[in-house]
């Protein structure tokens, strides 16, 4: 509900100013590109993983209501398109998470 959201979205929150603090400060050697992409990457798993607390609701009650088709679709084309993109550029940090998504 409404108290995950707020504490993940304060996780990310809190976890981005630590990686920049680390970054800024030289105690993190490694490219800001990577620190930064593996944290988007978290971000996007983590919005891929969502529905599938509906997912077990669907597989116990076999009622697929609480599951929006016209997002399910939406979504997977998105992927598809940013998966593409990020193949074209030859992007893991891209094209990975939009694969598992």
């Amino acid at each position: 509900g409404q108290d995950a959201m707020s504490a993940s979205l304060l996780a990310f929150a809190s976890l981005f100013l630590v990686v920049f603090s680390a970054l800024s400060s030289g105690i993190l050697d490694v490219a800001p590109q990577v620190a930064f992409g593996v944290m988007a990457n978290l971000c996007l798993l983590s919005l891929y993983a969502s529905p599938l607390a509906s997912l077990s609701r669907v597989l116990a009650t076999g009622d697929a209501s609480p599951i929006d088709p016209l997002l399910a679709v939406a979504s997977f084309t998105n992927g598809c398109f940013w998966l593409a993109y990020g193949s074209s550029l030859n992007n893991p940090f891209i094209a990975l998470p939009n694969l598992l998504g």
